[in-house]
């Protein structure tokens, strides 16, 4: 029905002071339909009529499959450029990442200060190479690890040291100290 009334939209267009166009019905008076009213048909009067009406429902339907055609043609295109555009940005994005995450790395490396990096519950999840000869530790081996539970805080500032470090995951900010004292794992002081 819906193909059908298309065509009929399209037709009408073109020919509608010439032929007269009634709503679809699925039951009516016609040749081939049940003996009530509500549907009107009309056979053309001449051979060359008949002709043309049917030359023009064929022109209207490869008109209609034209359009789809295009239709799908530019969505795959639209497609295949988006998805083009996408792969584009995003390697665009790893490499620049790239560039930064290895600057970074280069700075914290060098630096000439010990950098202890811990997530949310106090474990490491980086410290460089001035931190760990501070601490005389093997970076991989405390990485995952809980500042906490290494030794390397003297037992009489452990509560303080945990108060301070709650109250630094609560305020987002970061945090530097030159007075704590912390133990390597033979006990002397840093």
């Amino acid at each position: 029905s819906l193909l059908l009334g298309e065509i009929v939209r399209r037709a009408k267009a073109s020919v509608s002071d010439r032929v007269l166009f009634a709503p679809l019905m699925w039951l009516g008076n016609s040749d081939h339909h049940l003996d009530f009213s509500g549907t009107l048909s009309a056979a053309p009067r001449t051979e060359a009529e008949w002709e043309e009406f049917l030359g023009h429902v064929s022109r209207v339907y490869e008109s209609a499959d034209q359009d789809r055609y295009t239709l799908e043609r530019s969505l795959e295109i639209s497609s295949n450029e988006l998805h083009q555009l996408y792969v584009d940005l995003r390697r665009q994005s790893e490499s620049a990442l790239a560039v930064e995450r290895d600057r970074l790395q280069g700075i914290i490396t060098s630096m000439g200060d010990g950098l202890c990096v811990l997530d949310i519950e106090g474990r490491i999840e980086l410290i460089n190479d001035e931190g760990a000869r501070l601490m005389h530790c093997d970076p991989e081996q405390v990485r995952g690890r809980g500042l906490f539970s290494l030794g390397w805080i003297p037992r009489d500032e452990r509560a303080t040291s945990v108060r301070v470090f709650q109250a630094l995951i609560e305020s987002g900010e970061p945090y530097r100290s030159e007075q704590t004292t912390f133990l390597r794992a033979d006990g002397s002081p840093v």
